[in-house]
């Protein structure tokens, strides 16, 4: 049987519907990607913290994991493989449905000073 190519897109869409995409690192718990996603995008422990609501030392902790998992030695090769993966570019991650730049003003705010004259 020959299909036209809208047609096959739409026959492979129906037929590999719902079995989902694979994220990336596997190894990874959800939490630990997102920390990941968080770090690629430049931020630090304390603004990764506010933003997920835990503890500096427990993203500290997560990252701890993610290094080990991935086979790295420092967050800098961390940052390298995830963006290779696609994390940390501005996309909103699933959970905090916000993206990067967002959050980066966000940090970039609370840290001004402000002036008063």
């Amino acid at each position: 049987m020959l299909l036209g190519p809208e047609v096959g897109a739409r026959t492979v869409g129906f037929l590999t519907r719902g079995t989902g995409t694979v994220p990336p690192f596997p190894q990874l718990t959800e939490r630990e990607r997102e920390v990941l996603d968080h770090v690629a995008c430049g931020l630090d422990h304390r603004a990764i913290a506010q933003r997920l609501a835990l503890s500096p030392k427990t993203v500290r902790n997560h990252l701890s994991n993610v290094l080990v998992k991935l086979g790295v030695s420092d967050r800098g090769q961390a940052i390298v493989r995830a963006r290779e993966q696609g994390l940390g570019r501005g996309r909103p991650h699933p959970r905090s449905a916000r993206g990067c730049r967002a959050e980066q003003q966000d940090v970039i705010d609370a840290e001004d000073p402000v002036l008063l004259v």
